[in-house]
């Protein structure tokens, strides 16, 4: 968890990107782009004012022309790092040597708002990377994507100081779900810079090493794909932006002969201590330090003793106040069924032979299929939930797979538009089996031509794709254990295709490639 989570991912977005801006009044002017002739019109301009030796004339240049030249010639303000800062370290140092000893930063090829030092032939500079305008995009998508309620759903605000410290799960969602969404669909556009391209591969090299790190299950050839990206991360990090390897990275490439040892790394990260760790600081003790040890075991006792008496009680059902009582204290010490430490696979269930309907030939010994069910909003399987498009929409997105098809493991997206319970009489002892089943309308796969426009096909591993934002005529309904996962969903138009579609991230934490049915033939 720390190492890749809080290690590497948000090493990444802070030491690399520079991700942490400070948000912009909404009311200042956005500056106007400056093409390569006015770049060495500014340049000119800003050595002549050190020429001069007038503050207000350094001043004049836009910060990014005083922050190249400074870091071009070694020059740090011994103050703050801001425009005037970076205005009086140049003074200094030219009076000390000369301005014809200074060297020029060069001209970017294309127009820019925000001068800066190209590091490398692709016009990548550090801290450049995630501009204000990308921060804003990610900010929007953010907000329009579809999470499931088990994952928590980064501030909307992310980018800016002021949302705080954020946890592992934030950098988790926001890198491999959030990000991967915006920037895959942005620096794939045909407008997309070579550097663009680059810093997009770096990236994923990134994310999927993360994302096959963290699935619950391994084995030798998952450990050695994730070798084999986080190698490629640092390679080409290193070659990027030629950036000093920290001490995450050399532990990151470690992790494989972990993962071969001693399997999923959730049998070993810290996500359970850290959940006690929260839970320990709720605690009241009054500043107390000598009797905290006591005070702790004295509330572990007490709610263990309370939940062991309200699940083996058998309470009477007569009571609605006795059962506003239970209700309250069921919502009070429910664990938070959200985050990495929800297991977002499907429990065990009924296990019966497929039922027949009423009308089936007598000659049909299964069970018979009452025509009556029960339909809810909701339903709650292995601590996940699963809800209905107009009831619960984040959780209407999923993966499943459909038992009558050619291929019934291949993968098909779609949403949930109604969840039912069926009642029928089982086998055997004619016990009375209830088993939910869910209404599913599924999208419509790309053809074949408009599948080489999807930017995301361009990385099998991400197990992220587009669908047209449009359903089959007609519904499918699917046991729960046909079920696969949810999928993070966001809508936009693709350049080069002429409508809407959908952006399906799957969210499934168990497989490390998922089979997907084939482009449609309309």
């Amino acid at each position: 968890m720390h190492n890749l989570f809080l290690g590497d991912l948000r090493h990444h977005c802070r030491e690399v990107w520079g991700i942490n801006i400070k948000d912009q009044k909404t009311t200042a002017k956005k500056a106007v782009p400056h093409t390569p002739e006015e770049q060495e019109k500014w340049l000119g301009r800003l050595l002549a004012a050190l020429r001069k030796g007038a503050l207000s004339a350094v001043m004049q240049p836009r910060k990014g022309y005083l922050v190249a030249l400074a870091q071009l010639n070694g020059i740090v303000p011994e103050s703050k790092m801001t425009k005037h800062g970076y205005g009086s370290a140049l003074l200094e140092w030219v009076r000390q040597h000369s301005v014809d000893d200074l060297r020029i930063p060069p001209i970017l090829s294309k127009a820019t708002n925000e001068f800066h030092l190209t590091d490398n032939q692709y016009d990548i500079s550090k801290f450049q990377i995630l501009t204000a305008d990308v921060i804003a995009m990610l900010r929007s998508d953010i907000l329009a994507t579809f999470l499931p309620s088990w994952i928590e759903r980064p501030p909307a605000n992310f980018g800016s100081p002021s949302h705080g410290k954020l946890k592992a799960d934030h950098w988790r969602t926001v890198c491999t779900v959030s990000m991967v969404i915006t920037l895959v669909r942005v620096w794939s556009l045909s407008t997309a810079t070579t550097g663009e391209r680059k810093l997009l591969e770096n990236f994923i090299h990134l994310v999927v090493a993360v994302d096959l790190a963290t699935r619950r299950s391994m084995d030798a050839e998952r450990a050695r794909l994730f070798d084999h990206h986080m190698l490629e991360y640092l390679r080409t990090l290193r070659e990027l932006f030629d950036h000093d390897l920290v001490p995450n990275h050399h532990l990151s490439l470690h992790l494989a002969s972990c993962l071969l040892l001693f399997g999923p790394v959730r049998g070993m990260w810290g996500f359970p201590f850290e959940r006690y760790n929260g839970i320990i600081q709720h605690l009241k003790t009054n500043n107390h330090i000598s009797q905290i040890p006591l005070t702790f075991m004295r509330f572990f006792y007490a709610g263990a003793e309370l939940r062991w008496l309200k699940s083996s009680t058998e309470w009477p059902d007569e009571s609605d106040e006795l059962r506003d009582v239970l209700e309250a204290f069921t919502q009070a010490y429910q664990d938070e069924a959200r985050g990495s430490r929800v297991l977002d696979v499907f429990g065990a269930v009924s296990t019966d032979p497929s039922p027949c309907t009423d009308d089936s030939d007598l000659s049909d010994r299964r069970a018979r299929l009452s025509p009556h069910v029960r339909y809810i909003p909701k339903l709650e399987l292995a601590r996940a939930t699963y809800g209905t498009r107009s009831q619960n929409i984040r959780n209407s997105f999923v993966y499943f797979k459909l038992p009558s098809s050619d291929d019934p493991s291949l993968l098909r997206a779609g949403q949930i538009s109604h969840i039912f319970l069926h009642s029928r009489l089982g086998t055997g002892e004619q016990q009375r089996i209830i088993e939910p089943f869910v209404v599913i309308e599924e999208y419509v796969a790309l053809t074949s031509e408009h599948a080489d426009h999807d930017p995301y096909r361009r990385f099998p591993l991400l197990n992220t794709r587009l669908y047209y934002n449009r359903f089959h005529m007609s519904s499918v309904i699917a046991r729960t254990t046909d079920v696969v996962s949810h999928f993070a969903a966001f809508v936009y138009n693709p350049e080069g295709i002429s409508e809407p579609c959908v952006v399906a991230r799957s969210l499934d934490r168990v497989r490390a490639t998922l089979p997907y049915a084939a482009s449609a033939n309309l």
